[in-house]
């Protein structure tokens, strides 16, 4: 592995990783990438993506391969960010300059979701997503434009779909995903529509066959239990959990809580790793409510992962990877909040059994979601569904994953680059086994063993070196399959 490539990789990852934390935390008015691709964007070429391919080829052993890949698949990711920057920016600025007229006032186009999660009027919550999708139609050809140059990108590398190139770089087989985590569907519909039927009707007031996104968004809000998941105990929360694991969160010179409110400063919590590992970066803006403690125990996850990686690690395996073996440890410290044991010693919250109903609930819809979004983004990525079609073929595949209308404005905007659907779907499905394992092995509370902490600290020491399904192995898991992660969901739902 070429040691000019990866200092220069590691530098624009640090680079890249500071503006956005910069901008998405308040502290800079503006996001200004030009001079970080200006210095750096020589790296994503599509003569360097041919190289790197060449050296995984000729690599002598096979941790350098997974290096040089890892290497590669990041390279075309940001080649293609490249290419459709200018798209992009313009995407960006008109959402961002976009206001629509509701009650006397001017929405931010932004602060739009936010608003229809917290709107109690179903009559209230349409007329605002009606207005919202004229502004996403607006840029709906810019969107469209962006989709096209990635598509003529992906057969400039030799590719002959988009799909074809991004599993042949990140080494899986999204075909086979998408075929494999269909069980979740079918074995989770009979419960998840009565549960979501019960749902929507008794705090909502809406039946399941008028139901729109954003009415499920607003049923799964649990806003009635605000009281018992305050801003003031966000950080006592993350630091006493983590205190169980023997760490030491106040000690942390490498990972840092960035609490200060700013006005623009994103209300979710998001975890930025700068420098990995010496410099990762929480960014918590308090606002409490079960799904902020939710987010902020999932970046936290992120964190301690990033904060723990051995600075030894080869840059491929501290900055890139199989997102998946990242995820994965966001998602065992988030439904956390799943767990009565768990809500009982942290919130004092007992049984808590409406509260669990609608977060499972909740976690079972997100997880049908993305079956639907990855069934919708292989058919589109693969040429079998054109883009003239997309719109239907998402309302389609949506709808019957969540059983709520999905908007026809959102076929490209809902799309994420590179097959990150699948991702979550793999490390939703490690979780579980993972879960299991402590569970069985450091017992129901296995939050409060250090030994448990310190197993968890080695494999995070690894970094992305090992994919989900190598960790799977590696702790003596099995192949991840789908029907353990379709019974947990269905014994949520019956909760």
């Amino acid at each position: 592995m070429r040691s000019d490539y990866t200092a220069e990789f590691e530098s624009f990852s640090e680079q890249f990783t500071r503006a956005w934390y910069r901008f998405t935390a308040g502290l800079d008015t503006t996001l200004d990438l030009e001079p970080v691709f200006d210095r750096f964007g020589y790296l994503f070429t599509l003569e360097q993506i041919q190289e790197l391919a060449a050296e995984a080829d000729g690599a002598f052993t096979d941790r350098d391969r997974k290096a040089a890949r890892y290497l590669r698949a990041a390279a075309i990711e940001e080649h293609f960010a490249l290419t459709t920057r200018a798209l992009d920016e313009a995407i960006a600025d008109r959402d961002a300059a976009a206001t629509v007229a509701f009650n006397g006032q001017e929405v931010p186009f932004l602060a739009i979701r936010s608003r229809l999660r917290s709107e109690p009027r179903a009559e209230v919550r349409r007329e605002l997503a009606r207005k919202r999708e004229r502004v996403v139609e607006g840029a709906n050809d810019l969107r469209c434009e962006r989709f096209e140059k990635h598509r003529d990108e992906a057969k400039a590398l030799g590719a002959v779909s988009m799909a074809v190139l991004w599993s042949e770089a990140l080494g899986v087989d999204h075909v086979n995903v998408a075929e494999r985590a269909g069980v979740l569907l079918s074995a989770t519909e009979e419960r998840y529509a009565s549960t979501l039927a019960t749902v929507l009707r008794d705090r909502v007031g809406v039946s399941i066959g008028d139901a729109t996104r954003d009415d499920l968004a607003f049923a799964l809000r649990l806003g009635d239990f605000d009281a018992a998941f305050p801003a003031r105990r966000m950080t006592m929360v993350y630091r006493d959990l983590f205190a169980g694991f023997g760490i030491r969160t106040g000690s942390q010179e490498n990972i840092r809580l960035d609490l200060e409110d700013r006005p623009s400063k994103s209300p979710r919590p998001f975890c930025s790793p700068i420098r990995v590992p010496d410099e990762v970066v929480l960014v918590v803006r308090p606002a409490g409510g079960f799904a902020d403690f939710g987010a902020l125990l999932h970046e936290g996850g992120h964190a301690q992962h990033f904060g723990f990686t051995s600075a030894d690690t080869h840059v491929a395996f501290a900055r890139t990877g199989d997102r998946a073996s990242s995820e994965v440890w966001a998602f065992l410290m988030q439904y956390l909040l799943l767990d009565p044991r768990f809500l009982t010693d942290t919130f004092g919250l007992g049984d808590a059994l409406e509260l669990r109903r609608v977060a499972a609930l909740e976690r079972c819809s997100m997880v049908r979601r993305h079956v639907g979004k990855l069934r919708y983004e292989e058919a589109l990525l693969s040429g079998r569904t054109s883009l003239s079609d997309a719109a239907s073929a998402y309302v389609d595949c949506l709808g019957d994953a969540t059983l709520v209308r999905a908007s026809r404005c959102d076929y490209l905007t809902d799309l994420d680059d590179g097959f990150y659907v699948a991702d979550y779907l793999r490390a939703w499905a490690l979780e579980v086994l993972v879960r299991d394992y402590l569970r069985t092995r450091f017992g129901n509370h296995w939050w409060t063993s250090r030994s448990a902490g310190n197993l968890l600290k080695e494999l995070w020491s690894t970094g992305f070196e090992y994919s989900a399904d190598e960790i799977a192995a590696e702790l003596g898991l099995g192949p991840i399959e789908f029907d353990p992660l379709a019974d947990d969901l269905k014994e949520g739902l019956a909760a």
